[in-house]
């Protein structure tokens, strides 16, 4: 086959682009520090540099998430560990206070200093992390009444009830039927632990409505005296009588609201059992922030807040010392168990969120360093192979200038 100039020369000219165009892509990696600058420069490389970035973008999002979930429950432990200071000082007093040396002075004392405890409680339901309330379900931000703020929790002045996003949650109590009969007992046929419970709360809310509205009443009068018997008193007989005509107007306006709403009050109270704010920690993983509202405080007269509403009325109103201790000792301990149950629930979300991110950390370290891998180029090994390229770029230069021979036109001239 005849080899012409031109042949040569071409041949020359594509090598030379070639070795060009490898000068060029190793300087490109070595000045970007990338082994790829497309797709197709290295498509196995590529594939594993987008999945390491996507899950470092997720682990990003976790980590912030789990970050903001932490500071919430530490918040929400905060206030928790409040409440259940504030029990344990009520249970402290209630223990002084049932004792025959007090004088009704000294009860009195004590009565402002529940109170004080009570006010205290409502403080904390309405504690807030930034400006969001932590114990209000949805309804983080409050409300304006009246072009003014309002928190969560609020508390009728006339009432004394404790409202939560329009429930008033004193006088709602879950699962009462107004027909039920409190004379059964265990084993009789119709007998319900449950209802029996609810009857109880309203009969309840009954006494403490009627006790606040009759200031004269005595819990320890005996309300069968008749005139001219041995203890009989007539202030006091006619207080009894108003704080039972109280208590029996109470049930039976409470009967009728409750057979007129009582279906829109249990939608709202299964509403706010659900309100729960939540953060997603993981793929597929959501975690509660903070405790549910309703499962914190609780329904009806032995809510975290009108139980000591009711401890207070009861001091200021001189009840007994039996009944202060039947009505008081064993609730405020279950209240004390029950908070600090809660407050071991939130520490055990905290320990598994700690372990999240320590977790997360790892992965975070791993998947840099697989991206790193896919898409770093290796320095050293570009300086020899960019030096080789650059002595084979010269070599082919010099051989080009060997093979471009003087023409018939350089011997002409």
């Amino acid at each position: 086959m005849r080899v012409t100039n031109s042949m040569l020369a071409n041949n020359f000219l594509h090598n030379l682009n070639n070795n060009m165009e490898r000068v060029s892509k190793l300087q490109a990696m070595m000045t970007s520090g990338r082994k790829f600058a497309s797709i197709s420069d290295d498509p196995i490389s590529t594939m594993y540099s987008m999945q390491a970035r996507l899950r470092l973008d997720n682990l990003a999002r976790y980590q912030e998430s789990v970050k903001m979930a932490k500071s919430w429950l530490t918040q929400a432990e905060t206030s928790v560990l409040e409440l259940n200071e504030v029990y344990k000082s009520a249970y402290e007093t209630v223990i002084d206070a049932a004792t025959d040396v007090k004088t009704p002075a000294d009860r009195q004392i004590m009565a402002a200093y529940v109170g004080q405890l009570r006010d205290h409680v409502l403080a904390t339901l309405n504690s807030s992390f930034g400006n969001k309330y932590v114990f209000a379900g949805y309804n983080t931000t409050g409300a304006i009444v009246s072009n003014q703020p309002q928190p969560p929790y609020t508390v009728d002045a006339a009432t004394g009830d404790l409202w939560l996003n329009g429930l008033n949650i004193t006088r709602y109590v879950p699962n009462y039927n107004p027909s039920y009969d409190l004379t059964l007992q265990p084993g009789d046929p119709g007998y319900s632990a449950v209802e029996e419970k609810a009857m109880q709360s309203v009969v309840l809310l009954a006494e403490k409505a009627a006790q606040k509205a009759v200031p004269g009443y005595d819990p320890a009068y005996n309300g069968t005296l008749l005139p001219g018997e041995t203890g009989f008193d007539n202030d006091k007989d006619i207080a009894y009588n108003e704080y039972q005509a109280k208590k029996a107007d109470y049930i039976n306006e409470y009967n009728i609201d409750f057979n007129n709403n009582g279906s829109e009050y249990q939608a709202l109270y299964e509403k706010l059992q659900g309100e729960q704010i939540e953060f997603w920690v993981g793929t597929g993983l959501k975690m509660d922030a903070v405790l549910n509202s309703i499962s914190l405080i609780g329904s009806g007269p032995d809510n975290l807040y009108t139980m000591l509403d009711n401890l207070y009325t009861d001091l200021m109103g001189g009840q007994t010392v039996p009944n202060i201790q039947s009505s008081y000792i064993s609730k405020l301990q279950k209240q004390q168990a029950g908070l600090l149950a809660k407050s071991a629930e939130i520490g055990g979300r905290m320990n598994r969120l700690e372990m999240m991110e320590n977790r997360y950390e790892v992965d975070f370290i791993n998947y840099t360093q697989i991206k790193s891998d896919a898409e770093d180029a290796d320095l050293a090994q570009l300086i020899m192979d960019f030096t080789m390229a650059m002595n084979i770029y010269e070599a082919a230069l010099s051989a080009g200038a060997m093979i471009m021979q003087k023409s018939l036109v350089d011997f002409i001239r």
